[in-house]
């Protein structure tokens, strides 16, 4: 049976893992009361309880290390006697602990599995979300900025950078306020979400220096420094608009 650590448990695995962990157990008493106490196999039994504590819940587990210390007292190579009652002891403390301690191991693993699991499928939908709002924007007649939060242009279609002035590069990296210096102000404003239905003008520049015409947009939606939106700049000649999309959140 092959022992899973990282999916989920089913049941037809625990019956499995239940019902081999039992027969090694019966088993090991059978040989122990055959050799006798001269040949004790205590440390055997840990084996298949830490192989049933990767699939039994802790209550299930700790009661089957309980059952296999009294069924080796009983029935494995001693007799019982006065010490018999501190050797059992030490059996319950000793089987319970460590099969308790596997489980607790195998627990955390799948619980990290899951959460790495969890973390590449968000990780696949975002790289899926970014490409798509990139296709979209790439393919866009109309010149698109994207801006970070602190104020740097994280990406250009190809319209946007011909309006810029770059025949070739980019202005990726660049600060928005080099070109649109008013976008830049309007970032670090305090009362920029106030500022949501407002149409205003401002002037932009090209990479050159040469002067772009007063054009009309809105301001930014969304609050200072959102550490997960950042802003969309609609640029043309005769306008342009900034609104905050979550849908490229990672760029």
């Amino acid at each position: 049976m092959a022992i899973n650590l990282t999916g989920p448990v089913t049941t037809g695995e625990r019956s499995a893992a239940l019902a081999c962990s039992l027969a090694a157990i019966v088993g090991f008493i059978g040989l122990e009361h055959w050799l006798g106490p001269a040949f004790p196999l205590g440390g055997l039994y840990l084996a298949p309880l830490a192989v049933a504590a990767a699939f039994l819940p802790r209550w299930p587990t700790f009661g089957l290390a309980i059952a296999a210390a009294l069924l080796r007292e009983i029935y494995g190579g001693t007799h019982w006697e006065p010490q018999s009652i501190g050797r059992l002891a030490v059996s319950l403390v000793a089987f319970s602990g460590g099969a308790l301690f596997s489980g607790e191991l195998v627990r955390n693993r799948r619980m990290a599995g899951v959460l790495l699991q969890k973390t590449e499928r968000e990780m696949q939908l975002r790289a899926n979300a970014e490409s798509e709002a990139r296709a979209l924007v790439e393919g866009s007649p109309v010149g698109v900025l994207v801006v970070s939060p602190d104020g740097n242009i994280a990406m250009a279609n190809t319209a946007a950078c011909r309006l810029l002035g770059f025949e070739e590069g980019s202005p990726e990296g660049d600060p928005v306020g080099k070109y649109i210096p008013l976008i830049d102000r309007l970032l670090q404003s305090k009362q920029v979400a106030s500022l949501s239905r407002t149409m205003m003008e401002a002037s932009g520049r090209r990479r050159n220096g040469e002067s772009l015409s007063p054009t009309r947009g809105c301001p930014p939606t969304a609050a200072r420094r959102d550490p997960v939106l950042p802003s969309f700049c609609r640029i043309s000649r005769s306008r342009f608009a900034i609104a905050r999309k979550a849908v490229c959140a990672s760029f």
